[in-house]
């Protein structure tokens, strides 16, 4: 019996010296009803020319090229071409373990509708634990090393917002999340061996309160207007949000409304040390200061 086709969505923008051994990794699974379907963001180096040599090689290869549009842009591109039962998604300077879509797929079967790899436990969860943690970062934001069912995937997709280039993957989950019906099953097993490079977004973050304050008020819409209430983990999520510009050396107005609404919110929440410090010590230099003699305990607690 034939096997269901998956879909390998690969986003690419000037990843010319990873794309052939990303798609090596893809081509070489043990599961082989495969269609890849690279999607040349405006690469600006010769990322573009590689595609096409590749396609050329392998009838299972698709190619798009568009003008740069951003990650989330590139994946609903190659969503919007797929055939497949179900999706999966690659970043080019990444590659899948051997027997990925065999694993992935073979999980599928719990009559589930989105696998999760390389999970903190193996357990099918409900759409609303999932969200959560998402939430709260208990497992990745990323959309790779996940099978996600097609449907999961409506005619909306293409609404997702693509103003953010940190962060994008996190949206795509909770808008697809509004569409799980039957559970999502977590499992520890690793399929996917993430590389990175250093011309990455994630690498050349540049923090900023505004980005952050935008990117949280849009997950608020995604998650109250469809998904309910997730109040706690959404704060614990603005949390993070202030370390992460304390850390990077942003300044912080202590009399922004931003800041005294979560002074107010943490009244009702149960707070950890690291919090204490964001919400008590109204200094920036200070507090980054004293989330690094935290950290650098934690590191001797831990060796």
């Amino acid at each position: 019996m034939k096997m269901p086709l998956i879909s390998v969505i690969v986003p690419i923008y000037n990843a010319e010296k990873y794309i052939e051994r990303c798609v090596n990794s893809i081509l070489l699974q043990t599961y082989d009803n495969i269609e890849v379907i690279l999607v040349d963001d405006g690469s600006r180096d010769l990322s573009g020319s590689i595609c096409e040599e590749l396609y050329a090689r392998d009838s299972r290869i698709k190619v798009i090229h568009q003008s740069n549009g951003g990650v989330t842009s590139a994946r609903v591109a190659g969503l919007n071409i797929s055939n497949g039962d179900f999706v999966t998604f690659v970043d080019a300077d990444d590659r899948l373990l051997k027997s990925a879509l065999s694993d992935l797929y073979e999980n599928m079967l719990c009559d589930v509708d989105l696998v999760i790899s390389d999970s903190y436990c193996t357990q099918k969860v409900s759409r609303e634990i999932y969200v959560k943690d998402l939430l709260d970062n208990r497992i990745s934001w990323c959309v790779w090393g996940k099978l996600f069912r097609r449907e999961l995937f409506g005619p909306l997709i293409s609404s997702i917002s693509r103003e953010f280039n940190i962060g994008e993957d996190l949206l795509m989950q909770l808008f697809i999340a509004r569409k799980i019906n039957n559970k999502v099953l977590y499992v520890s097993d690793k399929v996917y061996d993430f590389i990175g490079c250093q011309e990455s977004a994630t690498n050349t973050r540049t923090w900023s309160v505004t980005y952050e304050q935008n990117f949280i008020d849009e997950i608020k819409k995604q998650t109250n207007l469809y998904l309910g209430n997730y109040r706690e983990p959404m704060f614990h999520l603005e949390m993070r949000s202030l370390k992460g510009l304390i850390v990077n050396s942003v300044h912080i107005d202590y009399t922004d409304i931003w800041f005294k609404k979560l002074l107010v919110e943490s009244n009702d929440m149960t707070l950890s040390m690291e919090e204490k410090i964001l919400l008590n010590v109204r200094n920036t230099l200070v507090a980054r200061l004293l989330l690094a003699i935290k950290e650098v305990i934690w590191r001797i607690r831990k060796s």
